[in-house]
């Protein structure tokens, strides 16, 4: 496939600010859309990769998989800085819209669904921010991942 390769330029803008709110909210963010994911997994394979994340967001960033299910709770912070969510967020790796979740948030300003992965960010290489953590999200909540026995002052024990 990269030999037949195409980028396509409004999931690339997309990808643009999905990199520069990660770091802007210093957050691992749910990638819940396949079309602009699929961009992501093919674009990041190419040389031009690197310098496209220094424009974006000032840094390289990385793919990490975890999957997960829920309300997605970035999306006022992208209204916030870009405006209402466009429809290529909604579309799925072959490029069809589901109409019931972008009509449900068009309705609500919410949108609930699965995804498959994240931005990995500088920071996040020691791999605290890549447990599981409360809600399904790396670097959002308490430690789920993490099951090790610990004393009573929160101190790892041995065995």
């Amino acid at each position: 496939m990269s030999a037949e390769y195409n980028p396509n330029t409004a999931a690339r803008t997309e990808l643009s600010k999905f990199f520069a709110l990660a770091v802007k909210t210093q957050r691992s963010l749910e990638m819940w859309s396949g079309f602009i994911d699929e961009e992501w997994h093919e674009f990041q394979r190419q040389p031009e990769f690197e310098s496209f994340c220094i424009s974006a967001c000032g840094q390289h960033i990385g793919h990490v998989e975890y999957p997960g299910r829920g309300q997605i709770p970035w999306i006022a912070d992208y209204e916030a800085e870009f405006g209402p969510v466009p429809e290529i967020w909604f579309k799925d790796k072959q490029g069809i819209t589901d109409r019931a979740l972008f009509d449900e948030y068009r309705k609500t300003g919410r949108v609930y669904a699965s995804w498959d992965c994240g931005p990995l960010q500088p920071d996040d290489m020691s791999g605290d921010r890549l447990k599981r953590k409360e809600g399904g999200t790396p670097g959002n909540g308490k430690d789920k991942g993490d099951k090790s026995k610990k004393d009573d002052k929160g101190k790892k024990k041995d065995g």
